[in-house]
């Protein structure tokens, strides 16, 4: 039996693009006589594109290598300035939880309280954003057992991620980061050998969820060193690309390479992992 070649990603990126131009034909230049055949196609075109996105985010997990940025917040956005500017992707895994959060703090009232109304439209929205993204499966229900004071956004956004997590654990972060992930590659109508993608605001358990996106992926700790410098940026990412490569100077502490395939998906990282 001959095993099927799996397609490129130049191949489902070609595809991909002619199915999104009929999607999005205009019909009124179409003449009535073929306007039944252009239909039809519109209609296959539909329902292509959302196995074309799984199949391309398949095929560029495959080259790429995800950079989980960690330490004090200006330094951490010196390195994603950084590492964009030299053509990184750049994912911020608590972007779900702000915007569900910008979504909700206009019907909180003068004291503040998060009550059954705000949790109407905390599930109405993350339902919406989710599916958005091409997701089709359940979702849970999110429950609160007293009401909750949230004095300030930052306050908030902790306590939708809290409430998120309860209820459907990390994989809205997941889908979401995909989404992003995609559109991203799609935008820049990505084909090359390697895709670098960094990702900020990722805590323990929602590295876990994305771990899957990547063929590897590396902890870089901005606070192992007193400036985030384009050397250090560089040093950090080319040492995992290119096994071998000697950072000159080298950073006081190399990131740690975790191999997907070897890490427990229900467990913690262990104390190992994180030196």
């Amino acid at each position: 039996m001959i095993k099927q070649q799996a397609r490129t990603v130049e191949t489902i990126l070609r595809d991909y693009q002619a199915a999104e131009a009929v999607s999005k034909r205009n019909m009124d230049t179409v003449p009535l006589k073929t306007r039944s055949g252009h239909e039809a196609a519109i209609k296959r075109a539909k329902l292509e594109l959302p196995k074309l996105r799984v199949e391309y985010l398949t095929a560029i997990s495959k080259k790429a290598y995800g950079f989980f940025v960690s330490g004090d917040k200006d330094k951490a956005e010196k390195f994603v300035k950084i590492a964009a500017e030299n053509g990184a992707f750049v994912v911020n895994a608590a972007t779900i939880y702000e915007v569900l959060a910008d979504k909700i703090q206009f019907s909180i009232g003068g004291r503040k309280e998060f009550s059954v109304t705000q949790v109407g439209i905390l599930e109405r929205e993350l339902r919406d954003l989710v599916v958005s993204t091409g997701y089709t499966g359940p979702l849970g229900k999110v429950a609160i057992s007293s009401l909750r004071v949230v004095s300030n956004r930052e306050q908030l956004v902790s306590y939708v991620r809290d409430l998120v997590m309860k209820s459907n654990g990390n994989m809205p972060a997941a889908v979401h980061a995909q989404s992003e992930i995609i559109r991203q590659a799609l935008a820049q109508e990505f084909n090359k050998q390697r895709l670098v993608v960094v990702v900020t605001g990722a805590t323990n358990l929602d590295r876990q969820a994305l771990t899957g996106l990547f063929t590897k992926i590396s902890l870089v700790d901005v606070d192992s060193v007193d400036e985030v410098t384009e050397r250090f940026a560089k040093d950090s990412i080319m040492g995992v690309l290119k096994p071998g490569y000697v950072p000159v100077p080298a950073p006081k502490t190399q990131p740690v390479v975790i191999d997907p395939a070897t890490q427990p998906t229900t467990t913690e990282p262990t104390q190992e992992n994180k030196q």
